[in-house]
């Protein structure tokens, strides 16, 4: 049975991108349970893939006859995995994806055309696909309460870091790098207001009433397509100037996964404030790690981090507060070699069960092809939703160009301000040189 895995890569949601090497790297572990072929279709030509998968590319203008023209020449029975509307382009049996129901869960942060368009595009998903994946038990109940009638072909598939590799842990030096203390915390993820990086000011402030002076670095992108006014970083920013923490968290933006995986080996702990999540990849590296976690309360997050997890209660400043205030004085920073390398272990092991439960949900879904599919949802209403889905990644791409220039800007702006505060310095130690010669030359 020859399976084709679609490149979920997208401009803005780097998350897509890490999905796709993850799951590749699942399969690739998972391979010696397969009969057949496994290829991969997309349209960069820039993705590395290993060499126990055939690559196929896409043009951009691929449409439903293109699509089945591939299909049917390489003898592909099951695409994998499904997640919008190239459910009405691909025919034969397809494994459909869900990262999340977060429109569902927190409608407050879409518009009502976002939710729209969510709501049809996870419809045409979830109904015309033979198999739905899911990342989590919490995923699955959200899948329950928004289409009762497809739970039945949902599949859990708690998917793995793919640390276990050694090419993603070269030690980059971070401290020197990035000019760090010896000892923060940190917090990986797009500042999206659902990962909730408003409680962090406010917790910091109230470790600092109690006498302690945790130290914060965030990574990640610093800009939303739902917010074009860049209101949730600003504020967030401006939160840190009045509270009076600005020199107790860096904003380091996006840097190379390498150098987060060195930060997380190097931090005291990882972070994690979501106020909502599918199966956060940010856990699932730091567990791969050995490192400690510190994450809200959410079902998802117990679910993942299970009781070696640290857990405040959900947008709680206070109790986050107490725990960075407690945990900077307990927490030993810098890799910890025998626990990280049981931990990739285990990561390892669970890396291959995802790719065997990905070949399970494939060959099920070949099997329940054209006997449970049923399709209630307007392929037409789906297609006309695709210019505005390109239109927004068009656009993030824009947003994430700006934000980088921005980031430039102020780093430029900053050295400028050092070199002003050196000259202010050499000017106000001036009279001092004058004097001193004044009186070596009494002498």
């Amino acid at each position: 049975m020859n399976i084709a895995i679609l490149d979920q890569s997208c401009a803005g949601w780097s998350a897509g991108a890490s999905f796709t090497r993850m799951m590749l790297a699942c399969l690739s572990l998972a391979r010696a349970n397969h009969e057949g072929e496994i290829f991969f279709l997309s349209g960069r030509t820039d993705f590395e893939i290993g060499p126990e998968f055939r690559r196929l590319d896409l043009p951009k203008d691929m449409d439903a006859a293109g699509f089945a023209e591939i299909l049917r020449t390489h003898e592909i029975a099951v695409t994998i995995p499904v997640r919008d509307h190239l459910v009405h382009e691909i025919p034969g049996a397809k494994v459909g994806w869900v990262p999340d129901f977060q429109h569902f869960r927190l409608p407050e942060l879409f518009t009502e055309e976002n939710i729209a368009e969510r709501d049809e595009l996870l419809s045409a998903v979830v109904n015309g696909c033979d198999v739905v994946l899911v990342s989590s038990e919490s995923a699955r109940e959200d899948l329950a309460a928004f289409a009762p009638e497809a739970v039945a072909k949902a599949r859990v598939g708690r998917f793995s870091s793919m640390l276990w590799q050694s090419t993603f842990r070269e030690y980059v030096d971070v401290r020197s790098k990035y000019h760090l203390p010896e000892r923060f915390f940190l917090v990986a993820n797009q500042f999206w207001k659902h990962k909730d990086h408003a409680v962090l000011p406010r917790a910091l402030a109230e470790a600092h009433e109690a006498g302690a002076r945790p130290f914060v670095v965030c990574t990640g992108l610093t800009c939303d397509y739902r917010d074009p006014e860049n209101r949730v970083f600003s504020e967030f920013l401006r939160r840190c100037s009045e509270l009076g923490v600005r020199d107790r968290i860096a904003i380091l933006g996006q840097v190379p996964y390498g150098d987060l995986v060195s930060l997380m080996r190097t931090a005291q702990a990882v972070v994690q404030p979501s106020r909502f999540e599918g199966w956060s990849t940010s856990v699932e590296d730091c567990k791969a790690l050995g490192r400690p976690l510190i994450c809200s309360d959410i079902p998802v997050h117990r679910e993942q981090a299970g009781d070696d997890g640290i857990f405040f209660p959900l947008s709680d400043a206070s109790r986050l507060g107490q725990l960075l205030a407690s945990e900077s004085e307990t927490l030993a920073a810098g890799p910890d070699p025998e626990r990280e390398h049981a931990a990739l272990s285990d990561a390892k092991t669970r890396a291959k069960g995802y790719g065997e439960a990905l070949l399970a949900m494939a060959r099920e879904a070949v099997d329940r092809h054209g006997t449970h599919l049923t399709t209630t949802s307007n392929p037409q209403i789906a297609k006309r939703a695709v210019p505005l889905v390109r239109q927004q990644a068009d656009y993030i791409a824009e947003l994430e160009k700006a934000c980088s220039e921005r980031l430039q800007g102020m780093e430029a702006l900053r050295a400028e301000v050092e070199r002003l505060r050196g000259e202010l310095d050499a000017i106000d130690a001036a009279p001092l040189r004058m004097a001193a010669k004044k009186i070596l030359g009494r002498r």
